[in-house]
């Protein structure tokens, strides 16, 4: 097989460099040569129950011969409804409608269409300015790159959707960019906890004190749980912790459990009144495809049935990694990483290192990322940890 047809996101051109992954099963991946990996990054943070499993390759299958198609405009198949009531009988309160689409990003540009549309029909036309954190990542499509907080994601392809104002972290940032803009915000846009790079938990009181600002600027609070969502901290939704009520909420990476493209923007009852009396004019071909939405449907079971025990599991990784890296880990649930200043030369040898350890995980300049299947056993967590540690203690010879 030739290697130097694609055009990926983080290979050179000619493929000289690529990894050629040629087959899975649990959280174990295996390159063309057939050299196993222990998988620490769940694929792309996608892969909550890990990869080859029999019951979700079942459902997939069956629904592909049963339907392979349906649209959803004013049709829609049975696994688009019964998806959607599974995730809003589990979603953070207030939240009462489903769009389907089939990825985080198309997610994400769809919550910020919804959110100026749901300001312009209620005749607040001046609302069209979304707040953003810096060092956020929403996605890479042109509205997803825009709310984006990494300029290097920017370069060179400019000019990006106007009326994008970048906030700090902290909470009195969001709360003075509000009171300049006055009634010019159409919604804030954040992660629960940003881990685009390490692991950054917010600060005590943040989310409360940022919920109650927002609701009364008359902006919108759009939480993006593609990362963060479906089990990865340690409850179905990270908002849980803080007690959220967004008013939109977005989904992708895990929800179809890595077998299919899909995302979610689930939608609060205030917002999806908007749609009344007029549809939403926003569609894709392929969205809440319905072999997707069977994905969905049998990953929500596995995640159900994991989750309870999934806590011991995450204390053991925070704890080895700790030990690992004294002082320089942050962690919630399955997602962690060790904190590290690495410039490139540092970081390409960390990434070498790892993969001659036999573990997949991020290896950002900021810090290594791990955020391992749910399904994980004590003893493939350890080895995990152990693989980087390994690597971090060679890179440091």
């Amino acid at each position: 097989m030739r290697r130097d047809r694609l055009l990926t996101t983080g290979a050179a051109l000619g493929g000289a460099d690529l990894m050629v992954l040629s087959r899975a099963q649990g959280v174990f991946v295996w390159d063309a040569a057939g050299r196993r990996y222990l998988d620490g990054l769940s694929g792309y943070w996608c892969c909550p129950l890990g990869c080859g499993r029999r019951d979700v390759a079942a459902r997939v299958a069956a629904q592909l011969r049963l339907l392979s198609y349906a649209p959803l405009d004013w049709r829609a198949h049975p696994p688009a409804l019964e998806l959607a009531e599974a995730l809003l009988a589990r979603a953070p309160k207030g939240l009462t409608r489903a769009y389907f689409c089939s990825g985080g990003s198309e997610a994400v540009e769809t919550a910020l269409k919804i959110a100026r549309l749901h300001a312009f029909e209620r005749g607040e036309t001046k609302r069209t300015v979304f707040l953003a954190r810096r060092g956020s990542y929403h996605g890479a499509a042109y509205g997803a790159t825009s709310v984006s907080g990494f300029p290097t994601l920017k370069r060179g392809v400019g000019p990006l959707v106007p009326d994008v104002v970048e906030v700090g972290g902290s909470a009195s940032d969001v709360e003075a960019a509000l009171s300049r803009l006055g009634g010019r915000v159409a919604a804030f846009i954040a992660e629960p906890v940003c881990a685009a790079g390490r692991v950054q938990l917010p600060p005590e009181g943040y989310w409360p004190r940022v919920a109650r600002a927002v609701r009364a600027s008359g902006a919108l609070l759009i939480l993006d749980e593609v990362l963060t969502g479906l089990g990865r901290t340690g409850t179905w939704f990270a908002a849980e912790h803080w007690g959220l009520e967004p008013d939109l909420l977005v989904l992708g990476k895990g929800l179809s459990g890595g077998y299919a493209p899909l995302g979610a923007v689930l939608v609060s009852e205030r917002v999806a009144e908007t749609f009344r009396d007029r549809p939403f004019d926003h569609g894709y071909t392929f969205q809440g495809h319905p072999a997707a939405c069977a994905a969905a449907l049998a990953t929500l079971e596995g995640l159900a049935a994991v989750l309870p025990a999934a806590a011991a599991g995450a204390a053991a990784l925070h704890k080895d990694l700790e030990r690992a890296a004294p002082g320089r880990v942050a962690a919630l649930g399955h997602l962690a990483s060790v904190a590290l200043e690495l410039g490139e030369p540092a970081r390409a040898r960390l990434k070498e290192l790892t993969l001659e350890e036999g573990l997949l995980c991020g290896v950002e300049p900021d810090a290594l990322q791990l955020a391992p299947a749910l399904t994980a056993s004590p003893r493939q967590l350890s080895a995990i940890t152990a693989a980087a540690r390994r690597a971090l203690a060679r890179l440091m010879l």
